[in-house]
């Protein structure tokens, strides 16, 4: 049995250092607690009849993208959460399940599969065999700045459907990076130019298979030529809170307002005005889930996001959402 062996993981995506971790072993003697630590593990146990595992895990790479591997003999049950990383499992053989809020999602042999972000999940595993690409958050966010010249907004990160079904063509793309990126790392080692760029390689493939959902961003302002609009739409996200007016949006955006106007009802068929409501509207729904009958209501949120007509925002509200928002506030 060996300990894991890694460096302190970097505070962003251009720093990365090596990852070697060795995991072998049964629950008795600690491996289980090893590997949950890992993956910020809460109540992680062997469940089934035998009452006993046999594991063995390993990872190599650095703390921008590390390739990994668990193989294990017994049943898993536990809570896990991906923290600053974006995993993604392939299931060789074996059984398992996650569960997010009321969904299960089954992992069945086969392709690859995103782990849940931003929350714990609940998942359970049963013999299982399973190869692993853990890519930090900070990495991924760079890449798809150069690859579609957007950033996530101040305060917010690039979040991914982890249930979205991805297209063969895709599956086969990232496959074939992290194949590729094994086989590098083993021939040239860390650190690398050629590893680097095999890495990055399997980021790229990874945005491909799972396109970022950006600050709410329609696919089509993912398209170099339409950087002004994108600035336009960043504005009005980053500012929904203050007052705004089509003048300010369209010289935050270096464009005359007819131009701003045309923008967004070529691209997003909608107007600027249009869009800024939607996004208070957004903001309104946001607040209500987060929030209690205790300590707030809602005229409070509503007249705070600029809806002073309280009739006409419930009906506004209703249509989007299908509920009315003194039902969201309850829930």
């Amino acid at each position: 049995m060996s300990a894991p062996t890694t460096e302190p993981v970097p505070d962003g995506p251009t720093e990365r250092s090596a990852v070697r971790i060795s995991i072998a072993g049964t629950d008795t003697d600690g491996s289980l607690e090893r590997l949950a630590a890992l993956y910020g593990g809460e109540g992680w146990r062997v469940v089934g009849p035998t009452g006993s595992l046999r594991l063995r895990y390993a990872a190599f790479g650095d703390t921008g993208v590390s390739l990994r591997r668990t193989r294990a003999t017994g049943a898993v049950r536990g809570e896990a959460h991906t923290g600053d990383e974006v995993v993604v499992r392939w299931l060789d053989s074996g059984r398992a399940r996650v569960r997010l809020d009321v969904d299960e999602l089954p992992v069945s042999p086969g392709g690859p599969v995103l782990f849940p972000l931003d929350r714990p999940f609940l998942f359970d595993a049963r013999d299982w065999d399973q190869r692993l690409v853990h890519m930090h958050r900070g990495l991924v966010e760079d890449v798809a700045a150069e690859q579609w010249d957007v950033a996530p907004l101040e305060g917010d990160r690039i979040s991914f459907d982890h249930d979205r079904a991805p297209s063969t063509a895709a599956v086969r793309g990232l496959t074939t990076a992290v194949q590729t990126a094994s086989r590098t790392f083993v021939t040239r080692g860390w650190p690398s130019l050629a590893w680097t760029e095999a890495s990055r390689a399997v980021v790229r493939a990874f945005l491909e298979f799972s396109p970022p959902r950006l600050a709410g961003y329609d696919p089509a302002l993912l398209v170099p030529e339409r950087a002004r609009l994108r600035r336009a739409v960043e504005f009005i996200e980053a500012h929904a809170h203050e007052p705004l007016t089509a003048q300010s949006i369209a010289a935050a955006a270096d464009v005359s307002v007819r131009t701003l106007q045309e923008h967004f009802r070529n691209v997003l068929d909608t107007t600027p005005t249009l869009f800024l409501r939607e996004t208070r509207l957004r903001r309104v729904h946001e607040e209500l889930r987060a929030a209690t009958p205790e300590a707030t209501t809602v005229g409070t949120v509503a007249r705070q996001w600029g809806f002073v007509h309280l009739g006409r925002f419930a009906g506004e509200y209703g249509k989007r959402f299908g509920e009315h928002p003194s039902a969201t506030l309850r829930r």
